[in-house]
């Protein structure tokens, strides 16, 4: 496996068997930055980030990147830390109490924007879950993991953060306007996600029954608030488009359907 750093571009760390285990992984980082082994902390870059621990091996990877956190020369015990990832942006470092607050944590952030937003207009996601502002990350409803990363959004005065289930893809966020149609919700999704309008049936999972939502009545119209869950279906014979990253420092889309076969999907890459 070649393994990369999370250098701007990706810095090869070396050819690295699967088996390896992360202490010798990170025995190899430290030689190569020329730091004390024992500062030395990585962390995956799966899609919440994970510190990798010394009993795991370097199967464990995803996406053959990690990040590299030193640890200060001065600390004798690892300090609570994370990433926080805005939408479509870089991950960037944060240090916290483990007492501390999801709203002082957001009070800290997005200070070198000129135009910031309210902290009330900031929301932190973990695991598909908006954490709430009066928990503390020691709270075991948080259960947020040294080393992990938080997807942070800003909504604007009439939006909301909405979470989309399904069983037939891959369950999502969405900033949505409570106001706006269903139809218009739909045409976000598809420039987020890459699923034709043609191809969505959305339902509401928060009420009493599954009632596929009507897309030419505004969302709010149909009982949708911020708590509300949303199903998302596809029509059979959907066409998508799969992200596959063929480098560290290069991904190709193909679209394909929900019925094609890993051999037609090989010899569309090749």
């Amino acid at each position: 496996m070649q393994l990369f750093g999370s250098d701007e571009p990706p810095r090869k760390i070396a050819d690295v068997d699967e088996e390896e285990t992360i202490p010798t992984l990170k025995e190899m980082v430290a030689a190569i930055y020329e730091l004390p082994v024992e500062q030395v902390r990585l962390i995956d870059d799966g899609a919440w980030g994970s510190l990798l621990k010394d009993n795991g091996t370097v199967e464990d990877i995803s996406n053959n990147l990690v990040h590299l956190v030193v640890m200060p020369a001065d600390r004798t015990w690892d300090q609570f830390f994370f990433f926080v990832r805005p939408i479509g942006g870089k991950r960037v470092l944060v240090e916290a109490d483990f007492l501390e607050t999801v709203a002082s944590v957001k009070s800290r952030l997005l200070l070198d924007q000129p135009n910031r937003p309210a902290d009330s207009e900031i929301g932190l996601i973990y695991r598909w879950n908006q954490l709430a502002d009066e928990m503390a990350f020691d709270d075991e409803q948080v259960d947020v993991e040294v080393g992990c990363t938080l997807d942070l959004f800003v909504r604007e005065p009439n939006e909301c953060q909405l979470i989309i289930k399904s069983t037939c893809y891959k369950s999502f966020t969405i900033l949505a306007d409570l106001d706006a149609t269903v139809q218009q919700l739909m045409t976000r999704i598809e420039s987020q996600e890459g699923l034709a309008v043609a191809h969505q049936i959305l339902m509401n999972l928060s009420g009493a029954k599954n009632d596929v939502l009507l897309p030419e009545v505004p969302l709010a119209a149909q009982d949708i608030t911020s708590e509300t869950v949303l199903a998302l279906d596809i029509k059979s014979g959907a066409p998508y488009r799969l992200k596959i990253e063929v480098s560290p420092s290069e991904t190709i889309e193909l679209p394909y359907n929900f019925n094609d076969t890993i051999e037609k999907l090989t010899h569309a890459v090749a």
